[in-house]
């Protein structure tokens, strides 16, 4: 039973939303067979205690006299599959105020329920007044209540609006939130072609941008601060004065973080990484420390957390912008501070790793040596470039023959790896090879050292090549 979809999907939930799920199989309202109350609680059960259950087991405990039935079970389990879709819709409109009213009023206008309609329409507008969110999908559910509200009038009333009489609530009201919902997704679909066009050889046009622009032009649809900013992220994308947009992004983000929903702000994130990220061969100094200042943002103000916890490739990635900015201080007070913000199974790894690199940057050697040896780095990521470290730190303090054993060790476990790609494992290869030539080679022997260099130097994708090519230099 353990391999089924029923039992995965209860086993990828936490114990809170399992516990939600068994309230609303409980309800004889959503679930009338009981045989699925006590399946689910089963199930939730042998998953709390980590508990092998075989479907003969599960069949004998729902029906003690019966012979076990392989399909009967397989329909309880589709069953219980439909009741969680259902109680996943539930729990979606629970948590989407708008999604609500808007049923609510499609439902009072389709079943002619006046004597709610005042109610429902007065919520919906209070609700608009107080909600800060102004993204595509706000203004999609904000003209989709409206236009409900309009056919909830009476035709009189309709007529009192288009002669003016009555402006509370226009076509032209309805008019404007299509128009910005339209805007917004139009443009996050643009962004999103022109960034896969960077990746990958895809020819289509990014959707007419420039027309929709003329129309952002007209009016004050730019006091949207959500359609300012995809306005901004495209003119980045495109390299129109590129580096303006991206100071007024910046700015916008700052002062209205609570209109963009957290999905969004994760996009828009994105987008000022791959900014900076881009143009580090131009300034790198200036852009490395705008990645740091982003991740900051990011991480404070819960725009790249799950759960209140970041993942280990954001941590690693913000020690590594750092790192390559010389900001060894700021670096090791984000480790020291932010390291709480790792999942416990993760923490131990990223920190060790994290401090080692730190000193090595700081060529403290016997930092880097001493703070690997700390933990067996399983990660296979971890694993190869600690190896790495290890291997330059023995050459800095000139233990050879230790570092000779290393490099052989090191080529034995590459052989051995079946999680990397070839491309992959001969980078490294390449550096265990240059590192034994490195070591071999005399400092007088300048013709063997050029020609060296030049390997390394022509050698794509080498890893350690800064390093090693540091190394002939000092020989040099």
């Amino acid at each position: 039973m353990n391999s089924t979809k029923i039992f995965k999907l209860l086993s990828a939930n936490s114990v809170v939303q399992n516990n939600r799920f068994i309230k609303y199989v409980k309800s004889p309202y959503h679930n009338p067979n009981e045989t699925l109350t006590l399946l689910v609680e089963h199930l939730t059960s042998a998953i709390k205690h980590s508990e092998e259950s075989t479907r003969e087991n599960i069949f004998k405990t729902l029906f003690p006299k019966e012979e076990f039935n392989d399909k009967k079970l397989r329909k309880l389990s589709s069953d219980l599959i439909e009741l969680y879709q259902n109680f996943l819709i539930q729990e979606e409109l629970s948590n989407n105020p708008l999604l609500k009213y808007e049923l609510l009023l499609q439902s009072i206008q389709e079943n002619k329920i006046e004597i709610l309609q005042e109610k429902a329409r007065s919520n919906a507008t209070r609700y608009f007044k107080r909600e800060p969110e102004r993204s595509g999908d706000f203004f999609n559910h904000k003209y989709a209540i409206e236009k409900s509200i309009y056919n909830l009038q009476t035709e009189y009333e309709k007529k009192m609006i288009k002669k003016g009489a009555n402006r509370n609530l226009s076509l032209e009201d309805l008019n404007k939130d299509l128009d910005q919902f339209y805007i917004i997704e139009k443009l996050r679909l643009a962004c999103d072609l022109i960034a896969w066009q960077r990746i990958y050889k895809i020819t289509d046009r990014p959707f007419e941008v420039e027309i929709i622009l003329r129309m952002v032009d007209r009016g004050d649809l730019l006091k949207n601060p959500v359609l300012s900013a995809y306005v901004h992220i495209y003119n980045m994308l495109i390299d129109r004065d590129a580096q303006p947009h991206y100071e007024e992004l910046k700015l916008l983000i700052k002062e209205h973080i609570y209109a963009f929903p957290k999905e969004e702000m994760r996009e828009i994130y994105d987008s000022l990484l791959t900014y900076n990220i881009g143009r580090l061969s131009e300034d790198g100094e200036y852009h490395l420390n705008e990645v740091l200042a982003t991740y900051e943002f990011a991480i404070d103000n819960n725009i790249i957390t799950t759960n209140n916890y970041i993942s280990p490739t954001t941590f690693r990635n913000y020690v590594v912008a750092g790192l390559r900015s010389n900001q060894y201080d700021r670096v090791e007070k984000f480790i020291n501070e932010k390291s709480v913000l790792l999942k416990e199974e993760h923490r131990e790894t990223a920190v060790n790793f994290c401090l080692a690199r730190l000193y090595w940057y700081q060529k403290d050697w016997q930092g880097v040596i001493q703070q690997i040896a700390i933990v067996e780095f399983k990660d296979t990521f971890y694993s190869l470039d600690a190896k790495m470290m290890l291997a330059s730190s023995y050459y800095e303090l000139d233990e050879l023959d230790t570092l000779e054993y290393l490099l052989d060790a090191f080529y034995t476990s590459l052989n051995r790896n079946k999680d990397l790609s070839e491309k992959k494992i001969d980078a490294y290869k390449q550096f265990i090879t240059f590192t034994k030539k490195l070591v071999k080679i005399r400092a007088k022997d300048k013709a063997a050292l050029d020609i060296l260099s030049r390997q390394v130097q022509d050698t794509a994708g080498l890893h350690g090549k800064s390093w090693l090519l540091e190394k002939v230099e000092q020989k040099l």
